[in-house]
C-alpha cells in the first residue's frame, strides 16, 4: 500500500477494467513505475463516484495506508468488514482472511455477493462545509449521526411530526428558556431519533444552559448554531442535494410497498399482505382498531400483537381523544419499542410497527404502508360486504318467520343468548357499514339487515353496547328479549321496535324491552295495550263508529302543549272546533283536561298507542 503512486486520483475507480473474476484491478489503470510491489495484489472492487475500495491480500498496514490515502485526496475514510464483489467465502463472518478497506463517501454499485450499501450524509459532512457556517454548541460525539432530511419547526413538541433522522432547524427565540425545559426538549428530540438540532441565533435567543449542554453531550445529540443571516433554505438545499440517491432508493421502496396491494387483491390473504409489509419495513407490523386495539386484518394467529402493546396503544389513543399527530412513539415498557401512525380507513385504524432488531424506524415509509393498509382494509371490507348480503337475506327471512333452524344454525349466533336490536332514526349506508365493521373486527357472530324504518341486528347480548356505540349519536336503539327460537323472531321484532320507540321518546340512545322504569306503566307491549284499552278505548271506538278523529286531535293537542291556537294551526281547523273536540274527549274518556293527574294518564295512554303503532309497523316492515 505504501508503494502506491503518490498522485493516485479517485477517478481511477471509474476507469478500471473488469478482470475475469468480476472485480476490477487497479494494476490495469495505474500505470508503471511501481517498483517491486505487484499492484495486482490490490484489487479495486465495486465502486462509484467518490468511492475507492482496496482489497489487500496482506493485512499489515492496510488500514493506516487507507487513512493516509483518504487524507491525501480530501475524502472521508471508513473501514468496511464486507469485501464488495469478492467471492462469497470472503464475506465478513465467513472466515475471510483478507481485509477490505473502503475510502471515500458516496454509494457502492449493486454487486453479486452482497446487499447495496449506500453511504449516508452525516452531521459531520454539514459541519465541514464552511459555507453553511455551522457552529457546534454541544453533542459533538454524535456528529456521525445520519441525516436524511431537513425540517424547520418552532413547535414546542415537534417530534410528533418528525420521521427520524432529520436535521431540525429552529428559530432561537422559540428555544425553551429554562435549563429543565431545554433538557426536556433535547430528550424529546433524542427519543424521536432526530439527527441534530440547528438553532438560528438572533438577539432574543436564550442562553443554552450548562446543564442542557451536558445533557446533549450525554445523549450524543449535536446542537448546532447558525448566524441570524444564514437562511434555513440554504441548509435544506444542502441536505436535499446530498440525499438525491437516497431519495431514489426511498421512491423504489415506496413503490414496492404499494405493490403489496396487488398481492392482497390477488390472494385475498391479509397475512400475506402483512408479511410483505414487514419484509419491506424490516419491522413487525400490526393493523389495529384504534378504539379497541383489536386486529383489523385478521388470520394472523401465529403472530398476534403483544397484549402489553395493545393495552399501551389503547391508553395512548384514549389520552389523545382520537386526535393523532403524524407519528406516536411508544417506549419499550418491558417489550420492543414501537411507532404508531394513522391508517386513513373509514373506521379509526392505526398501523403499529414493532422494532424487531436494531434497525431504526423510517416513519415516512410507515405512512406509505398505512396508505397501502387502508386499501387492503377497504378490500377486506368489500369481501365482508358480500358475505353480509347473504346474511342479511337470512335475517329478513327469519323476521318473516320463513328461516328454518338449520339455515340459522349455519349463519346466526346462538339464539338462546342472542337478542334482536332495532336501530331507529337515520341509518344511512355508512352507519350500516360502521356497525357491521365493528362487529366483524371483534369476530362477533351476527346478522344485520336494513329494512323499513329500522336497521335490524342479531347479535349476542353482551355485544349490544358495541352496536349502540357504532350506531352513533343520532340513533335510538331498542333491544328485545332473548330470541331463543326461530319462531320468536316476529315477536322479537315488535319488542325491539317498541324499545327503540321508548328510547327515542326519552331522548336516550338505547332501551331494553321490559326494562323497569323505561316509562311509567309502559314496561312491555301487554302493559301498553292494557293502558290504551282502559283510557283511550272509548275514544277509539267512537272514532271507528262515527268516522271522527278525536284520538288524533288529542295527540296533537298534547304535542302542542295544550295550546288551542297551535293545535288549530297544526290540524288546519278553527280554534272553536278544537275546543269542541277536546270537550268531547273529556266526556268520552271521563278525564278532565285541566287536572294534572288526568292529563298525565292521557299522555301516557297516547304515548303507549304511538309505541304500539311503531312496534306494529316495525314488525310489518321486517316481514316486508
Amino acid at each position: 500500500m505504501n508503494n502506491l503512486p503518490p498522485r493516485l486520483p479517485v477517478r481511477v475507480a471509474l476507469d478500471a477494467r473488469r478482470s475475469g473474476d468480476g472485480s476490477r484491478t487497479a494494476s490495469n489503470c495505474i500505470g508503471t513505475g511501481v517498483g517491486a510491489q505487484r499492484l495486482n495484489r490490490y484489487t479495486l472492487l465495486q465502486s462509484d463516484v467518490g468511492w475507492l475500495a482496496v482489497h489487500a491480500s496482506s493485512t499489515g498496514g492496510c488500514l493506516e495506508s487507507a487513512k493516509r490515502l483518504s487524507a491525501r485526496y480530501g475524502v472521508r475514510w471508513r473501514a468496511g468488514s464486507r469485501c464488495l464483489g469478492a467471492p462469497p467465502r470472503h464475506q465478513a463472518g465467513q472466515g475471510c482472511s483478507t481485509r477490505c478497506v473502503i475510502v471515500g463517501y458516496g454509494s457502492a454499485s449493486r454487486h453479486a455477493h452482497g446487499p447495496r450499501r449506500a453511504a449516508v450524509l452525516q452531521v459531520q459532512d454539514l459541519v465541514d462545509q464552511p459555507d453553511l457556517r455551522l457552529t457546534i454548541l454541544a453533542g459533538a460525539a454524535g456528529l456521525e449521526r445520519p441525516v436524511t432530511w431537513a425540517h424547520a419547526s418552532d413547535l414546542p413538541q415537534p417530534w410528533d411530526w418528525l420521521a427520524g433522522r432529520e436535521l431540525l432547524m429552529k428559530n432561537g427565540r422559540t428555544l425553551p428558556r429554562t435549563a429543565s425545559a431545554q433538557i426536556a426538549f433535547f430528550e424529546g428530540l433524542h427519543a424521536a431519533e432526530v439527527s441534530a438540532l440547528v438553532i438560528g441565533a438572533d438577539p432574543q435567543t436564550p442562553i443554552l444552559s450548562g446543564r442542557a449542554r451536558r445533557r446533549a453531550d450525554e445523549l450524543r445529540l449535536p446542537v448546532l448554531e447558525v448566524p441570524y443571516s444564514m437562511s434555513f433554505l440554504v441548509l435544506s438545499r444542502a441536505v436535499a442535494d446530498a440525499s438525491r440517491e437516497d431519495l431514489a432508493r426511498r421512491v423504489a421502496r415506496a413503490e414496492r410497498i404499494y405493490a403489496t396491494i396487488q398481492v392482497a387483491v390477488r390472494r385475498a390473504d391479509p397475512s400475506a399482505f402483512l408479511q410483505r409489509l414487514e419484509e419491506e419495513l424490516g419491522h413487525r407490523v400490526h393493523v389495529l382498531d384504534a378504539a379497541t386495539g383489536d386486529a383489523v386484518l385478521r388470520d394472523r394467529a401465529d403472530h398476534p400483537p403483544d397484549p402489553r402493546l395493545v393495552e399501551h396503544v389503547r391508553e395512548t389513543l384514549a389520552a389523545r381523544s382520537g386526535h393523532l399527530p403524524a407519528v406516536i412513539r411508544l417506549p419499550d415498557r418491558g417489550r420492543r419499542s414501537a411507532v404508531l401512525v394513522e391508517v386513513p380507513a373509514e373506521q379509526p385504524t392505526v398501523l403499529v410497527a414493532e422494532r424487531s432488531d436494531g434497525r431504526s424506524f423510517d416513519v415516512s415509509m410507515h405512512h406509505h404502508a398505512a396508505t397501502a393498509a387502508a386499501v387492503e382494509v377497504a378490500h377486506a371490507s368489500l369481501r365482508a360486504d358480500f358475505d353480509a348480503q347473504v346474511r342479511a337475506a337470512v335475517l329478513l327471512r327469519a323476521l318473516d318467520g320463513r328461516a328454518g333452524a338449520t339455515e340459522l344454525a349455519d349463519t346466526a349466533p346462538d339464539l338462546t343468548s342472542a337478542r334482536l336490536l332495532a336501530v331507529a332514526g337515520d341509518a344511512p349506508p355508512a352507519t350500516v357499514r360502521r356497525v357491521g365493521a365493528a362487529l366483524r373486527r371483534l369476530g362477533v357472530a351476527h346478522l344485520l339487515a336494513r329494512h323499513g324504518a329500522y336497521l335490524w341486528v342479531l347479535c349476542p347480548a353482551e355485544q349490544a353496547e358495541l352496536v349502540i356505540e357504532a350506531a352513533g349519536e343520532g340513533a335510538a336503539v331498542g333491544t328485545s328479549l332473548p330470541v331463543d327460537k326461530p319462531t320468536r323472531f316476529p315477536e322479537a321484532a315488535r319488542e325491539a321496535a317498541w324499545a327503540a320507540g321508548v328510547a327515542a321518546r326519552k331522548g336516550a340512545r338505547s332501551a331494553r324491552y321490559g326494562q323497569p322504569g323505561s316509562l311509567p306503566g309502559l314496561g312491555n307491549l301487554e302493559e301498553a295495550q292494557a293502558l290504551v284499552t282502559r283510557v283511550l278505548g272509548p275514544l277509539v271506538n267512537y272514532d271507528a263508529q262515527h268516522g271522527t278523529e278525536l284520538a288524533t286531535s288529542l295527540r296533537t293537542f298534547l304535542r302542542c302543549r295544550r295550546s288551542w291556537s297551535q293545535t288549530a294551526a297544526a290540524l288546519h281547523l278553527h280554534r272553536q272546533t278544537v275546543i269542541y273536540r277536546m270537550r268531547r274527549v273529556s266526556e268520552l274518556t271521563g278525564r278532565d283536561l285541566t287536572e294534572t293527574g288526568d292529563l298525565a294518564e292521557l299522555w301516557l295512554a297516547v304515548t303507549a298507542q304511538e309505541l304500539l303503532d311503531d312496534a306494529a309497523a316495525g314488525a310489518t316492515s321486517s316481514a316486508g
